[in-house]
């Protein structure tokens, strides 16, 4: 998939973006987003979030923090289809997979030994 989206162009009304309206545009070229690129953007988004806290002291609470994310999703996958909330499902799915990430993190650099 391209990554970037030409405007179509006013000189040749070519839709890919052809260099005579790339070069004299404005503006640069707009990234397009997957659903991939704006999930791994709010995951990340949540680790940055989550950097004001301290890294885990042991694996144990690594594990414990992991658990607790997943079963504060747990609770919203148990909650009724019609009266989910399915934002807040979804933001809970992210916490789960930024404590996945941080915990992984910690023990690549060693610092999960206990």
């Amino acid at each position: 998939m391209d990554r970037f989206k030409y405007p179509a162009c006013a000189t040749c009304s070519c839709e890919d973006g052809c260099k005579a309206y790339v070069s004299a545009s404005p503006t640069p070229m707009l990234p397009v987003l997957s659903p991939t690129d704006k999930t791994f953007g709010d995951i990340r988004a949540e680790l940055e979030r989550a950097a004001k806290w301290p890294g885990f002291n042991s694996a144990h609470e690594g594990y414990a923090v992991l658990l607790e994310e997943v079963d504060e999703l747990w609770e919203h996958v148990k909650t009724n289809q019609k009266r989910r909330d399915i934002d807040a499902m979804r933001a809970e799915a992210v916490q789960v997979a930024a404590m996945a990430i941080k915990f992984i993190e910690m023990l690549d650099a060693g610092r999960c030994r206990a």
